[in-house]
């Protein structure tokens, strides 16, 4: 009795099993899920509520409440009566009760690749939950993992050499999009003198039905391929030791008529080349900037994070596939990974460009410095301190936003990397991260490190020559990468275009007291549809015009009557502080000082912005000012999206 006690068992069922993996088959079956998904273990008294609509689809039956009588009798699917239409509810929030208690207690039914899935999308870090790297585990591949082929009907097979002392529990292949192209031909077991082929009852999913663990020399798996057709195809193969991050591969078979196989190529070859002088850490050793001033590592851990989920694209190692240079249009299904291709192609060409910028100069080594200021009669000195040094490059072209690599270093650049301009006898030579801490038009200014004052033993008032690579801020494009990862709803996006929106117009909404005399025509449709009530399925709205169109002016009119909506919130995100002000300054501030105190804003600013630099309205509602309390009394929050 003490043995069964601990053996996991279904509640719903009662069934014990020998181990999780005969449990997790039992509750992908359809008598399990029937016993879950239903309301039986309570007595009720009416008709049972129809399937497929939730709680609040349900209505009461017009035809019975006028006649108490209805001509479809009990196959209505209208509720007869208002205790009839309550006890449905119930009926739901019961089943809905039982299915959060089920995947409580992981008895839901729920596969291996849905769990993992889920639980990736559910991660701030998906890489510690899968990587394609781990300690614990030698892997070996016959053949590359993204392959290109040139005939349309393909065949291909990946065998993986898998060598741990753990035992693997489970493989699985990810992604539905091309899951049909894909799947487990072999999975063996290799001890010490024999090979053990073990069962494979699904193509998509094998697990291991052994609970103790087992001496495991190493395994061997097999993946294969086959198509008729041309494209690009994709698939994540995972194998899990029970342990996380699991092992993922990233497979990819490029399937293109032999005539585009040279274009392709051509502008791989290009990516390469215009890639091919930039320090990475694939060619130098990189000492990052560190500080022992607390204040520069705000948010340090996260923005680490980021950084390692999406690392710098590499020019060798970036994939384009014959679907990402064809392919024209952007479908639910290619969404995510061809903007996280176009996200790595937009971060290379950028550097390409801050490229032009790389020079060889005169370092001049500084304690501190005097900034002027040309359009006030006022100046800011710097002083440098905990061990480093500040340092300034005078730059052999000029900094202007009229030219895109000069915007690019002036709006998008915050580091450096910098090394002295010797022969350095290492293969790998050091190079030592610094950061931009002002611009000017011909001169930009270092903060240094103290490990790279050391290092190259810079001392106050000299010079040195270095060579300089200007550097974007990364976090940007991972912010980007890491939204649309995040991205919980493709429909905003892609809204349902089959059927014509239907903006609900009114004369009470067109002539309404509360809307501004000054809006014209569409203006007024564009407020309509902004404030229409949320359970009106519309697609997201677009307002597009030149300048001085009054786009701005109509979003604001439309968040005043927002403001008027029961529960109604309002995040503004614009690309400039400039833009967030206006609202602010212009409409909501003027708003809410006639008695509208509920639009009253929350203003949301970098967290290294200057006070000085903020306008004084601004500042009484800035999240500085209201740190103290919570944001929920606020409905309406902005914030500025930076590095556009």
């Amino acid at each position: 009795v003490g043995h069964t006690d601990h053996l996991p068992s279904c509640a719903y069922c009662n069934i014990t099993f020998r181990d999780k993996s005969e449990l997790r088959a039992h509750c992908q079956t359809e008598s399990h899920q029937i016993i879950i998904m239903s309301d039986e273990g309570r007595d009720w008294y009416w008709r049972p509520p129809p399937r497929g609509m939730n709680a609040d689809a349900y209505t009461q039956c017009r035809y019975w409440t006028e006649k108490q009588n209805c001509r479809f009798g009990i196959q209505c699917i209208e509720a007869h009566g208002p205790e009839e239409l309550a006890e449905w509810k119930e009926r739901y929030r019961y089943r809905q009760m039982k299915l959060q208690r089920a995947y409580e207690k992981e008895l839901f039914g729920k596969s291996y690749t849905e769990q993992l899935l889920e639980k990736c999308m559910q991660s701030t870090n998906p890489k510690a939950i899968m990587s394609e790297q781990v300690d614990y585990v030698e892997d070996k591949c016959c053949s590359s993992l993204v392959t290109t082929v040139l005939s349309k009907s393909s065949l291909k097979e990946w065998t993986f050499n898998l060598k741990t002392n753990r035992t693997l529990y489970a493989v699985a292949l990810l992604h539905d999009v091309h899951r049909s192209y894909f799947k487990i031909n072999k999975v063996l077991l290799i001890t010490n003198h024999t090979t053990t082929e073990l069962e494979l009852k699904n193509s998509q999913e094998w697990l291991f039905g052994i609970k103790e663990n087992i001496l495991v020399s190493s395994y061997q798996i097999t993946i294969g391929f086959k198509t008729d057709i041309y494209g690009t195809f994709r698939q994540t193969v995972v194998f899990d030791f029970g342990c996380e991050p699991v092992l993922a591969k990233n497979l990819c078979v490029d399937v293109i008529p032999a005539e585009e196989a040279q274009k392709i190529n051509e502008i791989r070859q290009e990516i390469i080349l215009t890639s091919a002088e930039r320090w990475t850490s694939s060619n130098v050793e990189i000492i990052p900037f560190t500080t022992t001033n607390s204040a520069y590592y705000l948010d340090s851990d996260w923005d680490d994070k980021l950084l390692k989920l999406y690392p710098c694209p590499q020019a060798n190692t970036l994939v384009l596939s014959h679907t990402t240079i064809s392919e024209k249009k952007l479908t639910p299904n290619n969404y995510r990974a061809r903007m996280h291709e176009l996200l790595y192609v937009e971060e290379m060409a950028r550097n390409e460009q801050t490229n032009k910028y790389n020079l060889t100069a005169e370092l001049h080594i500084v304690k501190s410095y005097i900034l002027s200021s040309s359009s006030l009669a006022s100046s800011t000195a710097k002083y440098s301190n905990f061990g480093e040094l500040y340092a300034f490059i005078n730059l052999s072209q000029d900094l202007s936003e009229d030219t895109l690599c000069g915007r690019l270093i002036l709006n998008n650049c915050s580091s450096v990397f910098l090394t002295l301009d010797v022969q350095q006898i290492e293969t790998r030579p050091r190079v030592y991260e610094a950061l931009i801490e002002d611009k000017g038009k011909n001169v930009v200014y270092l903060r240094l490190s103290a490990t790279t004052v050391t290092e190259l033993n810079l001392i106050p008032d000299s010079t040195v020559t270095v060579q300089v690579q200007f550097q974007l801020n990364r976090l940007l494009y991972c912010e980007w990468h890491y939204a649309v990862d995040k991205m919980p709803n493709l429909k905003l996006i892609f809204p349902d275009t089959y059927s014509e929106p239907h903006i609900p117009w009114s004369p009470q909404k067109q002539w309404c007291d509360n809307v501004d005399n000054r809006l014209n025509l569409k203006q007024k449709e564009a407020v309509i549809a902004i404030t229409t009530p949320s359970f009106v399925c519309l697609p997201p709205i677009l307002i597009i015009g030149p300048f001085g169109t009054g786009k701005t002016f109509t979003l604001a009119q439309a968040i005043k009557l927002l403001m008027k909506q029961d529960n109604s919130k309002v995040l503004i995100c614009t690309h400039s502080n400039s833009a967030a002000d206006l609202y602010i300054k212009d409409y909501l501030d003027p708003y809410v000082k006639d008695g509208h105190e509920e639009a009253r804003p929350l203003r949301i600013y970098y967290q290294r912005r200057w006070v000085a630099t903020v306008h004084p309205i601004v500042q009484q509602v800035s999240i500085d000012i209201f740190a103290l309390f919570s944001i929920d009394g606020f409905q309406t929050m902005e914030c500025d999206c930076w590095g556009s």
